[in-house]
């Protein structure tokens, strides 16, 4: 089965044709050296594609049914997909290892990238069925890498530049953007396929975004930092802006659940084929099934603080700026169901600062992640 697929993937790829070839023509192994065990080994634990597969079984039990083409589209993700991705040099180049093969081995077992795919899978098999989830990562991965384009003074003149630590997000995947770059190199990414890419443990690793990625999208998946490089104008946008990240299930509240149940479910998962998030989930919900609120443990844990950053130098206006928009923030929860919400925001923050205290004990907080503080009130 394992020979027909790769022949398969061959059909097309005449470099992968000569290494089945090779492998078909090698001779029958009779005994092994200790280092050829070795290599062996370290292939099992740390080859990107084994790696993939292993965790990607604990997901979907029928991986290796020849009728269902599962495996067929696992190889062919390990070889279109992800071996382009991490062909890149701006990755490998990094890593430490004498070639190319010791060093992506040698990052997945230190990275734990089988882990990492195992709470992905975990993570997306809500919103994509188990069998989908191959082709769901694979649309993710086949995001290009940025560009910028700078014009020079005649219309036609322009200088285009790679990006890959960030990306920009909204307003440079226009039509014109797109057909205008250099047809030597794959058009630039869509909006749509950032945001996809952002929500993998995978590139891109950081995203630069005006407004228009400040309402009605998901960044929580991967994600618990935000950087506020420009400060919002209103405590509604910066209620919006953070929402994009203090989500349901989010990264935010994983890595906590994690600190607490992940020892006793990695015991309980070794040796079995389920995923240690199976049972991480399953305890969670019987750890926390008394919480009233219904917010514990996917909203609201110990913990479970989003790590903001504010780009401002030191005694810069913006420090007291962002301390009273949090504030203002408090009392806009407050205003909630009122027809004039600013309005009334705007009478309250005149008052004096005893004021504002008392009325923030009167709030209605919608941030999970002080669910906590109030009650030890």
């Amino acid at each position: 089965m394992v020979q027909k697929n790769w022949g398969r993937v061959a059909q097309k790829d005449a470099t992968l044709q000569t290494l089945l070839k090779q492998r078909q023509e090698a001779e029958a192994i009779t005994w092994l050296s200790r280092w050829e065990l070795d290599a062996l080994v370290d292939m099992a634990l740390g080859a990107p594609g084994v790696v993939t597969g292993r965790a990607l079984y604990r997901h979907l039990p029928d991986l290796f049914d020849f009728q269902e083409q599962h495996f067929a589209r696992l190889v062919r993700f390990c070889w279109t997909r992800l071996r382009t991705y991490l062909d890149r040099p701006v990755f490998w180049s990094v890593l430490p290892g004498e070639d190319a093969t010791q060093k992506y081995q040698n990052a997945c077992v230190d990275g734990c990238l089988e882990a990492v795919l195992d709470e992905h899978f975990w993570l997306r098999k809500s919103k994509v069925n188990p069998d989908g989830l191959i082709e769901d990562l694979s649309t993710a991965l086949a995001a290009n890498v940025g560009t910028f384009g700078f014009k020079g003074a005649k219309k036609k003149d322009k200088i285009r530049i790679r990006c890959h630590a960030a990306v920009p997000f909204g307003g440079a995947e226009t039509e014109a953007h797109r057909q205008d770059h250099d047809v030597n190199e794959p058009p630039p990414a869509r909006s749509e396929e950032i945001r996809s890419a952002f929500n993998t443990p995978f590139w891109p690793h950081v995203l630069a975004t005006t407004s228009v990625g400040q309402e009605g999208l998901d960044f929580h998946s991967w994600c618990d930092r935000l950087g506020h490089w420009d400060l919002c104008s209103s405590p509604v946008d910066l209620e919006q802006r953070e929402g994009r990240v203090q989500r349901f299930g989010g990264l935010t509240v994983r890595q906590p659940l994690a600190r607490k149940l992940g020892e006793q479910a990695l015991a309980q998962a070794r040796g079995q084929a389920s995923s240690p998030w199976d049972i991480i989930a399953r305890d969670a919900d019987k750890a926390f099934a008394n919480d009233k609120t219904g917010l514990s443990p996917w909203w609201a844990m110990e913990g479970a603080d989003l790590k903001r950053h504010l780009f401002a130098l030191p005694q810069s206006r913006d420090i007291d700026r962002f301390a009273k928009l949090r504030t203002q923030r408090l009392l806009y929860r407050l205003a909630l169901g009122q027809p004039n919400q600013e309005d009334l925001v705007d009478l309250l923050t005149h008052h004096d600062v005893e004021t504002t205290r008392s009325l923030q004990a009167l709030t209605l907080d919608l941030s999970a992640f002080s669910r906590q503080k109030n009650l030890d009130k």
